[in-house]
Protein backbone atom coordinates (compact mmCIF):
# COMPACT_ATOMS: atom_id res chain seq x y z
CA UNK A 1 0.00 0.00 0.00
CA UNK A 2 1.33 3.52 -0.71
CA UNK A 3 0.69 7.21 0.99
CA UNK A 4 0.69 5.86 4.69
CA UNK A 5 -1.97 3.45 3.81
CA UNK A 6 -1.90 -0.08 5.80
CA UNK A 7 -3.83 -3.62 6.19
CA UNK A 8 -4.32 -1.92 9.28
CA UNK A 9 -6.45 0.58 8.06
CA UNK A 10 -9.04 -2.17 6.92
CA UNK A 11 -9.40 -3.78 10.63
CA UNK A 12 -12.96 -3.02 11.76
CA UNK A 13 -11.50 -2.48 15.01
CA UNK A 14 -10.20 1.30 13.59
CA UNK A 15 -13.00 2.57 12.70
CA UNK A 16 -12.94 5.15 15.03
CA UNK A 17 -9.32 5.80 13.25
CA UNK A 18 -9.18 8.51 10.53
CA UNK A 19 -6.57 5.88 9.21
CA UNK A 20 -9.69 4.24 7.83
CA UNK A 21 -9.36 3.54 3.56
CA UNK A 22 -12.87 4.94 2.04
CA UNK A 23 -15.06 3.25 -0.10
CA UNK A 24 -13.66 4.67 -3.31
CA UNK A 25 -10.13 3.91 -1.75
CA UNK A 26 -10.68 0.31 -1.45
CA UNK A 27 -12.33 -0.13 -4.85
CA UNK A 28 -9.20 1.26 -6.46
CA UNK A 29 -7.13 -0.97 -4.85
CA UNK A 30 -9.57 -3.35 -5.76
CA UNK A 31 -9.83 -5.50 -2.45
CA UNK A 32 -12.75 -7.36 -2.46
CA UNK A 33 -14.21 -9.03 0.95
CA UNK A 34 -15.64 -12.55 1.04
CA UNK A 35 -18.78 -13.23 3.82
CA UNK A 36 -19.07 -16.47 4.78
CA UNK A 37 -22.93 -17.18 5.25
CA UNK A 38 -23.67 -19.93 7.64
CA UNK A 39 -26.64 -21.60 5.71
CA UNK A 40 -28.23 -24.15 7.66
CA UNK A 41 -30.54 -26.75 6.87
CA UNK A 42 -34.48 -26.77 7.81
CA UNK A 43 -33.65 -29.67 9.26
CA UNK A 44 -30.91 -28.12 11.55
CA UNK A 45 -32.76 -25.38 12.26
CA UNK A 46 -35.59 -27.21 13.40
CA UNK A 47 -33.16 -28.67 16.01
CA UNK A 48 -31.56 -25.62 17.20
CA UNK A 49 -35.30 -24.04 17.64
CA UNK A 50 -36.37 -27.41 19.81
CA UNK A 51 -33.31 -27.07 22.07
CA UNK A 52 -33.78 -23.66 22.78
CA UNK A 53 -37.49 -23.87 23.06
CA UNK A 54 -36.99 -26.50 25.35
CA UNK A 55 -34.89 -23.96 27.74
CA UNK A 56 -36.12 -20.51 26.53
CA UNK A 57 -37.71 -18.63 29.36
CA UNK A 58 -41.55 -18.49 29.27
CA UNK A 59 -41.84 -14.63 27.67
CA UNK A 60 -39.97 -15.88 24.85
CA UNK A 61 -41.70 -18.89 24.10
CA UNK A 62 -44.67 -17.06 24.14
CA UNK A 63 -43.60 -14.54 21.65
CA UNK A 64 -42.67 -16.83 19.32
CA UNK A 65 -46.16 -18.71 19.56
CA UNK A 66 -47.53 -15.37 18.71
CA UNK A 67 -45.49 -15.08 15.76
CA UNK A 68 -46.88 -18.37 14.66
CA UNK A 69 -49.86 -18.67 15.86
CA UNK A 70 -52.17 -17.47 12.71
CA UNK A 71 -49.92 -20.06 10.76
CA UNK A 72 -50.42 -22.80 12.80
CA UNK A 73 -54.07 -22.20 13.24
CA UNK A 74 -54.36 -21.76 9.02
CA UNK A 75 -52.72 -24.79 8.97
CA UNK A 76 -55.36 -26.73 11.01
CA UNK A 77 -58.23 -24.95 8.85
CA UNK A 78 -59.38 -26.79 5.74
CA UNK A 79 -62.48 -25.21 3.91
CA UNK A 80 -64.28 -26.03 0.68
CA UNK A 81 -66.10 -23.52 -1.55
CA UNK A 82 -69.52 -23.14 -2.31
CA UNK A 83 -69.21 -25.05 -5.58
CA UNK A 84 -67.49 -27.78 -3.68
CA UNK A 85 -69.99 -27.58 -0.89
CA UNK A 86 -73.02 -28.18 -3.50
CA UNK A 87 -71.27 -30.78 -5.45
CA UNK A 88 -70.78 -32.38 -1.87
CA UNK A 89 -74.84 -31.90 -1.06
CA UNK A 90 -76.35 -32.86 -4.51
CA UNK A 91 -73.92 -36.16 -4.56
CA UNK A 92 -75.14 -37.41 -0.52
CA UNK A 93 -79.17 -36.72 -1.82
CA UNK A 94 -78.69 -38.92 -4.47
CA UNK A 95 -77.00 -41.47 -2.38
CA UNK A 96 -79.67 -41.33 0.05
CA UNK A 97 -82.37 -41.30 -2.34
CA UNK A 98 -81.31 -44.57 -3.89
CA UNK A 99 -80.49 -42.68 -7.65
CA UNK A 100 -76.72 -43.55 -7.29
CA UNK A 101 -74.69 -46.69 -5.94
CA UNK A 102 -72.37 -46.97 -3.22
CA UNK A 103 -69.68 -49.20 -2.31
CA UNK A 104 -67.81 -50.39 0.43
CA UNK A 105 -63.60 -49.89 0.98
CA UNK A 106 -63.65 -53.77 0.28
CA UNK A 107 -66.01 -53.68 -3.13
CA UNK A 108 -64.10 -50.53 -4.31
CA UNK A 109 -60.81 -51.96 -3.92
CA UNK A 110 -61.72 -55.29 -5.56
CA UNK A 111 -63.33 -53.19 -8.59
CA UNK A 112 -60.23 -51.75 -8.79
CA UNK A 113 -58.32 -55.01 -8.57
CA UNK A 114 -60.33 -56.78 -11.14
CA UNK A 115 -60.15 -53.67 -13.84
CA UNK A 116 -57.90 -53.98 -16.99
CA UNK A 117 -55.96 -50.91 -16.43
CA UNK A 118 -55.13 -52.25 -13.17
CA UNK A 119 -53.70 -55.20 -14.13
CA UNK A 120 -52.10 -53.65 -17.52
CA UNK A 121 -50.06 -51.49 -14.79
CA UNK A 122 -49.37 -54.72 -12.30
CA UNK A 123 -47.58 -56.48 -15.33
CA UNK A 124 -45.87 -53.52 -16.70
Amino acid sequence: MHNGESWQSLNPKNHGSKNILSRNRLAELNIKFVYKHNVMTTTAIRQKLMTYLADADDSKVKAIYALVEDDMNKADTFKLTDEQLNILDTEREMHLTGKTKSYTRQEANQIIRDSEAFNIQLNN
